[in-house]
């Protein structure tokens, strides 16, 4: 299994984005996705921080875990909040009929 195969199966494991990954390991956002797309590959440098970080141990993979969590509850609040203001106006229309 090539290093971008290595890099799916840990973002599918994980639950993680290519952009959380990408700041995880170091490497810029457009990179990653281009890689995963198979445009270009990883640099040596890049190869060898994502190693690191694979190799970091329980520390380093339960802060990415609870990175992973509090950013899917961030947005799951954002989308709650957006889904109730617009509840909220379409209440406010008919009531004001």
């Amino acid at each position: 299994m090539d290093t971008v195969e290595k890099m799916k199966q840990i973002m599918a494991e994980k639950g993680m984005t290519e952009q959380q990954l990408a700041e995880a390991i170091g490497v810029s956002k457009g990179a990653m996705h281009n890689w995963m797309k198979g445009v270009g590959r990883p640099s040596a440098n890049a190869v060898q921080k994502f190693e690191a970080y694979c190799a970091g141990g329980a520390d380093e993979a339960a802060a990415a875990d609870d990175k992973v969590a509090a950013d899917k509850a961030a947005a799951d609040k954002a989308a709650a909040d957006k889904a109730a203001a617009g509840a909220g106006k379409a209440e406010a229309g008919k009531s004001a009929e």
